[in-house]
């Protein structure tokens, strides 16, 4: 072999990987998948409990995504901005991550559409945040919201109508 491993390798492929996007931005245009080689890396390093790391790798990818087209990365930039958001509650930095799940949300609103089946389980990480604030009365419209749109994609007997339907009646007093 060539001397590495298995954190070598994912050291060199990060740098790797950094190098080439620098050489893009010097170009004027960066490959969407670099984004996401680094989205991957930043899980791992997320599963490492490596989150300072994790979290410039997502805002790293975030900006990559971000200097593309909309409708070509914005589910991608999405993903990294609930990614990020998911990491900054960890960490207990509930208004950043906020801000972050409000701009995903935004992002999925214009490209998706809020009739996408992806939009009600965005709205539920949203209103997990509102619970862990203790924000309590503005969970409720974010799951009546959900609700709807599970009732008109999958019908008012599916199994995600009933959970959306005992979560609201676990917080709706």
């Amino acid at each position: 072999g060539d001397g590495f491993q298995g954190g070598d390798l994912r050291v060199e492929a990060e740098r790797i990987l950094l190098d080439e996007i620098a050489e893009q931005e010097g170009q004027g245009n960066v490959d969407i998948q670099l984004g996401e080689g680094l989205l991957e890396l930043a899980d791992f390093h997320r599963n490492q409990n490596e989150y300072e790391r994790a979290a410039m790798l997502y805002e790293h990818a975030l900006a990559v995504y971000e200097k593309r087209p909309k409708s070509e990365a914005g589910g991608l930039a999405s993903l990294c901005l609930y990614k990020l958001a998911d990491l900054y509650v960890q960490w207990g930095m509930l208004d950043k991550a906020e801000t972050l799940y409000l701009r995903g949300l935004d992002i999925e609103q214009e490209i998706l559409g809020e009739k996408h089946l992806v939009f009600p389980q965005s709205l539920s990480g949203l209103g997990n945040l509102y619970r862990d604030q203790g924000r309590l009365e503005e969970i409720i419209p974010l799951a009546h919201r959900a609700l709807g749109i599970l009732e008109m994609r999958s019908g008012a007997e599916h199994r995600v109508v009933a959970d959306s339907l005992s979560f609201i009646a676990e917080y709706d007093m």
